[in-house]
């Protein structure tokens, strides 16, 4: 499996005319994930690469496939991350989805605790809103939880990772390798014992998240994922209200609801949960809401360049972040000559003066001698059409910069055989890399085409939103 620096650097190849590629800022089994910075405009973007050992099992090309098309057929919707484009090169498969600034609501749990309940049922009533629009389009999110939500700097939510989305009737295989894929904390009972999902798994998954809000505490924990599993098929929850009872009647029914074990006792639809959830009043609760900038990108916009035109061949090196950058060109800034003032100009001039009297008193020295030894030409002192700054006092020795490796002559080429064979031998060589060639070509243009598929679905669903 390659390193997050080998990744980020064919992320770099790849994207690096547009973006500025950072350091990773999430990562999971299936992929990384990393902050970039678009040249021209400044905006921040998230690139979610698929992992380098999952990109030649068509299953899982196709699930990241899959994910890309789910994602760019929902992002009409405010709380839906916007996915600006999906591309692969030389086997690297990537998406850009455009990046929320603000703090994940698993990070915002770990912090505050327990919500307060206006908080917690403005969060939930945002989430549902985004799932009907969702299901609306036979989308399923299917791995709801804390760290797939974001709350945004300005009391914004958005839902992002639709990682192990179902579009409508998948193919088995999908449907298979996917049937018990989530999170054991925020999984429906039908899909931990393998069975079909639908639109009311992701329901209960949003009551186990409103649930930890409102109460400060999951509904099921255990000592491992097969406990977690039993409680959440076959135990009942304490009711929020015995936790937290301050809790209205009504958002403690809200929620019980949609943790029912048969999704046939759940709410029907995403949408009648936000009705039912604003009707307890919410309209000042996203002011309150106080997330963090989890990654600081307010500091990392105002210390990065100005995005310029430069041909890539004058960028920085991959390998280095917007900071390295931006200190790369300080450095470079402090190191030129400064114009000297009028005194340092005058201090010059009695430098060269001294030089030329002890250059005549080591000259009287040396002739007198009686056995002379070729006196040394004098050096010529030039007076720089841009004189240097005056010294500091005292100043620190600067590290001598590494000394480069000499460069090695180039080896000579074995002296030539008489063997008659040595030409078909290389005509062999040749045919077997052709014919590699070719396959990697055939291989290449199959993935191609099905990138191309899916942005021909994903141009197709844009023009069907503009009709």
């Amino acid at each position: 499996m390659e390193s997050a620096a080998t990744v980020r650097q064919r992320l770099t190849a790849a994207i690096g005319e547009r973006y500025e590629v950072f350091d990773p800022i999430g990562a999971g089994g299936m992929a990384t994930v990393f902050l970039s910075r678009h040249r021209m405009h400044g905006g921040f973007c998230a690139v979610k690469v698929l992992a380098d050992h999952l990109a030649s099992q068509e299953p899982l090309v196709k699930s990241f496939l899959t994910e890309a098309q789910a994602s760019a057929s929902l992002d009409a919707h405010p709380n839906i991350v916007n996915v600006v484009d999906i591309d692969q090169r030389d086997g690297l498969y990537y998406m850009i989805m455009k990046y929320v600034e603000g703090e994940d609501l698993s990070s915002y749990l770990s912090r505050k605790g327990r919500l307060p309940w206006r908080q917690a049922a403005y969060v939930a009533e945002q989430v549902a809103d985004a799932l009907a629009f969702a299901h609306d389009r036979g989308v399923i999110h299917r791995d709801l939880k804390p760290s797939n939500i974001r709350i945004g700097m300005h009391g914004g939510v958005t839902v992002l990772d639709f990682g192990i989305a179902k579009i409508g009737q998948t193919p088995s295989s999908f449907t298979e390798m996917g049937a018990r894929a989530g999170t054991p904390h925020y999984m429906a009972p039908e899909q931990i014992r393998g069975q079909s999902v639908d639109h009311r798994s992701d329901l209960y998954s949003l009551g186990v998240m409103l649930y930890q809000m409102a109460t400060g505490q999951k509904p099921f924990d255990g000592e491992n994922r097969e406990a977690i599993w039993y409680a959440h098929a076959a135990m009942e929850p304490a009711t929020p209200r015995e936790i937290a009872p301050d809790i209205p009647e009504a958002l403690s029914h809200i929620i019980l609801s949609l943790l029912a074990k048969d999704p046939a006792n759940r709410y029907e639809s995403a949408a009648r949960v936000a009705r039912h959830l604003r009707t307890l009043g919410l309209e000042d609760a996203s002011a309150e809401l106080e997330p963090v900038d989890q990654l600081h990108v307010e500091e990392l916009r105002t210390r990065t360049l100005t995005p310029t035109l430069t041909p890539s061949s004058e960028r920085t090196p991959s390998g280095a972040s917007g900071a390295t950058a931006a200190h790369t060109q300080a450095d470079a800034k402090a190191s030129a000559p400064a114009e000297p003032s009028g005194s340092g100009k005058l201090m010059l001039f009695a430098a060269a003066a001294v030089l030329i009297v002890l250059a005549g008193v080591a000259w009287a020295i040396l002739g007198g001698s009686s056995n002379p030894q070729p006196a040394p030409k004098p050096a010529v002192v030039e007076t720089p059409s841009t004189p240097p700054p005056a010294p500091e006092p005292t100043p620190e020795p600067e590290p001598e910069p590494a000394a480069q490796a000499p460069v090695q002559p180039a080896p000579k080429p074995p002296a030539s055989t008489p063997a008659q064979a040595q030409p078909d031998d290389q005509d062999a060589a040749r045919q077997r890399a052709a014919e590699e060639a070719r396959r990697r070509r055939a291989a290449e243009a199959r993935r191609q085409a099905e990138i191309e598929a899916a942005k021909a679905r994903l141009r197709g669903e844009a023009a069907k939103k503009q009709q």
